[in-house]
């Protein structure tokens, strides 16, 4: 929600660069980590952005069918403008494989700003 927070969570994220900027008075960013998982998961995309009652934040995964034994840790920032409402992320996963096809689970939840 302002600069020194994004700031710090970008040197976290990428020592070796600058955070992109964002005009914190208009805007928010909403940051997606996935931690380590296997490299059947090929990344995060943003799906859609939806504002009701609170914001619900839609990734989308594909979850691929061969193991490789390797990991990765897929991440996403979604800019939005700025907002006081609650944020629901939701995932919704897909896979040749998976039963069934499509799955939507709710991964993040934030609570309003006050």
């Amino acid at each position: 929600m302002d600069e020194a927070a994004w700031s710090a969570l970008w040197a976290r994220h990428d020592p070796s660069s600058r955070p992109p900027k964002v005009d914190f008075n208009t805007a928010m960013v909403v940051a997606i980590f996935k931690g380590s998982v296997s490299s059947l998961v090929s990344g995060l995309r943003l799906d859609s952005v939806l504002d009701k009652a609170e914001l619900e934040v839609m990734t989308g995964v594909f979850i691929g069918d061969v193991l490789r034994g390797q990991t990765n840790a897929p991440y996403l920032f979604v800019v939005l403008p700025r907002s006081t409402k609650a944020i629901m992320v939701v995932e919704h996963s897909v896979g040749m494989m998976m039963h069934p096809r499509d799955n939507y689970s709710v991964i993040g939840r934030l609570e309003a700003i006050r």
